[in-house]
């Protein structure tokens, strides 16, 4: 299927192609010609769109659409999201599908012109072929041919971003480890549940689409009741495609939530074992402090049990006590006085620069730092709203005496 690279005329274009279905490709709005600037008031053109027009053979050398003929114009919009496992160092592990899609549809000749915006590169590549190389002459007296097709594309796509999802949750699944310390990812394993939120959002928005696109072409139906069978069969046809494509978005969907599911069931049993492994570590470091306590205990007891006989020999020692073996006799210093002088002044005095270090410098409970600050934030938060209140009930009653 030829392309070409400037926008030609109609002329131009039937002398090139003599095949049913035409591809044209512009760089922008500057290069339409004649017969498509009739269409970029309603389109809006942006800077850079690419335009696939599609017709079946003229009638006559003229392309365009006159203003004589029946149009049947349609806009929709599909996104698509796509998580890799694997990417370059630096690049993201995601990609944005767009799909802007405008088509205008000519009753009388059946040709259809189908504008695409912000396509990429990857689906770029895929028209027109191979993505309209299942196209038959027959359908294109629907306009909703062109739906169909972009549908059967959408589910594709989808279909890759559901199963490629599910390979990331599988992968955290069969990795999972707990027989050592356990190190979960946390930003990771968020990263890929917001990329499962954004393709179940995704899932959600295309599936409320092809709804609302079967039920208009339930409508283009109803308002060509006299249409000829063929017409009608074909517009059958197509509505049981859409219908299909509508049913695999619907199970993608399905699938899809729940993936979601098993990756939040996987990030909750990654807080579970991170917990219970802290926990099993809080319970050995009890046993531990328990064994310490153990010893203390029992250095306390022994001490307690060698002390008082350590403080009497201690007494007995001093210089204040003499023993003469010869006339076996025990004297005591009269100067004894000056040790109790001495000894209970400065234990009391302990004592008590104890007791003040304590007062004076109490230890700070665990989140008092946080709670605190709250605590009064919020006392003060609530006593202005409360004057607040305050002063409008007393402006109304003010009100309400001088009416």
């Amino acid at each position: 299927m030829p392309v070409l690279t400037k926008c030609a005329t109609a002329s131009d274009v039937d002398k090139a192609l003599q095949k049913s279905l035409r591809y044209l490709a512009c760089g922008g709005p500057a290069g339409v010609d004649a017969p498509l600037a009739t269409l970029a008031p309603r389109t809006r053109l942006m800077s850079m769109v690419t335009v696939l027009v599609i017709v079946k053979p003229p009638h006559s050398s003229a392309f365009g659409l006159s203003s004589a003929n029946e149009l049947f114009d349609t806009w929709f919009r599909f996104l698509v999201k796509q998580a890799f496992e694997t990417v370059p160092q630096g690049e993201k592990d995601y990609v944005w599908y767009k799909f802007n899609i405008f088509t205008c549809w000519n009753l009388n000749t059946n040709r259809s012109i189908i504008l695409v915006f912000d396509l990429r590169p990857a689906i770029k590549g895929r028209l027109p072929s191979p993505l309209l190389d299942s196209i038959e002459m027959g359908d294109m007296i629907d306009p909703y041919w062109i739906h169909a097709i972009f549908a059967d594309e959408l589910v594709r796509l989808q279909d890759e971003a559901v199963w490629g999802i599910r390979n990331l949750v599988r992968k955290i699944e069969v990795n999972r480890t707990t027989s050592t310390a356990p190190n979960p990812n946390y930003p990771a394993l968020h990263d890929i549940a917001r990329h499962a939120i954004h393709i179940s959002e995704t899932l959600d928005t295309g599936v409320k689409t092809i709804e609302m696109m079967m039920s208009e072409h339930d409508q283009f139906l109803a308002d060509r009741e006299n249409a000829d069978r063929n017409s009608k069969k074909t517009g059958k046809r197509i509505q049981k495609r859409i219908s299909f494509h509508h049913l695999m978005l619907s199970s993608l969907r399905s699938r899809s939530l729940s993936t979601k599911e098993r990756l939040l069931n996987e990030i909750q049993l990654a807080y579970n074992v991170v917990a219970q492994y802290d926990s099993q570590i809080s319970v050995e470091i009890g046993r531990a402090a328990h064994a310490d306590s153990a010893a203390m205990k029992t250095i306390a007891f022994l001490t307690l049990t060698f002390f008082p006989a350590t403080f009497i020999s201690a007494i007995f020692s001093m210089s204040f006590f003499n023993y003469n073996p010869e006339s076996d006799e025990w004297t005591v210093s009269k100067e004894f006085w000056i040790y109790w002088v001495v000894a209970i002044p400065i234990t009391c005095i302990t004592a008590l620069m104890w007791s003040s270090w304590h007062k004076l410098f109490p230890m700070k409970q665990i989140g008092d730092g946080v709670l605190q600050p709250r605590g009064e934030h919020m006392a003060k938060h609530n006593m202005q709203s409360m004057a607040v209140k305050l002063r409008a009930k007393f402006k109304d009653s003010n009100v309400g005496s001088r009416v």
